[in-house]
């Protein structure tokens, strides 16, 4: 039997830096059911997601994804620049026994607007939650899990992470190093990885924050996928 996933990893060396990038795509094409999709949202923000965006403080050489951003042509593009997180659903209102259930829709993002650079060579963004629609009362996105009425439509994560480099006589100023887009809807799942400046070919990615050991956690445990392994496997 087929796996449910296809894979792709290329890893080129830059001729001027003799550092290597890497980009390695993951596309999920099985259908996830409600609760696998509320679960994926629990697990992105309970083990992926900074906990300093979760209490809207200051991050330091870190930001959500432009806008601009998308794993192929037919991602949807967010409405916001520098989007860490973003959630969209449905739920249902009883109205009584001889009327149709009431149904709202919401979103909630996690969009991270620059605030200040950190000296010569760090940045700082803050972080805010913003949404729209009517999100079922009490909604946090930190306590998604607890409402499991909501029917999950569309999961973004996106995650750009800087790094001090050099510029000549110039000299230091922060420039986005690595890259983790995750797009998830009713019908498929993609992530896509991407890294700069990695000093061998072997090198895994997202190693700052333990990044790759978070999502790897993530898709094993909703689909049993080792994705540390499968980019291993890929590597040539």
């Amino acid at each position: 039997m087929s796996e449910p996933y296809r894979s792709y990893l290329n890893i080129k060396r830059n001729f001027f830096t003799g550092r290597f990038e890497s980009v390695y795509d993951l596309h999920y094409s099985a259908a996830l059911t409600q609760d696998t999709a509320l679960q994926l949202a629990h697990l992105l923000l309970e083990s992926v997601v900074p906990k300093e965006a979760l209490k809207e403080r200051e991050l330091l050489d870190l930001k959500g994804r432009d806008r601009n951003n998308t794993i192929s042509a037919a991602s949807f593009k967010s409405q916001f620049e520098n989007e860490l997180f973003y959630l969209s659903g449905s739920y249902d209102i009883e109205q009584g026994d001889d009327l149709e259930p009431l149904q709202h829709e919401f979103s909630a993002a996690l969009i991270t607007p620059f605030l200040s650079f950190e000296g010569a060579a760090h940045i700082k963004h803050r972080c805010e939650s913003v949404f729209s629609g009517t999100p079922p009362e009490g909604f946090a996105l930190k306590r998604v899990k607890d409402f499991p009425e909501v029917g999950v439509r569309t999961v973004r994560l996106g995650l750009d992470l800087y790094q001090p480099h050099a510029f000549g006589f110039i000299g230091f100023a922060p420039i986005v190093t690595q890259t983790v887009l995750l797009d998830f809807n009713s019908s498929s799942l993609q992530m896509r990885i991407t890294a700069r400046n990695l000093k061998a070919r072997d090198q895994l990615p997202l190693q700052r924050r333990d990044l790759l050991t978070a999502l790897n956690s993530v898709f094993k445990q909703l689909l049993r996928i080792d994705i540390i392994e499968n980019y291993v496997s890929l590597i040539r």
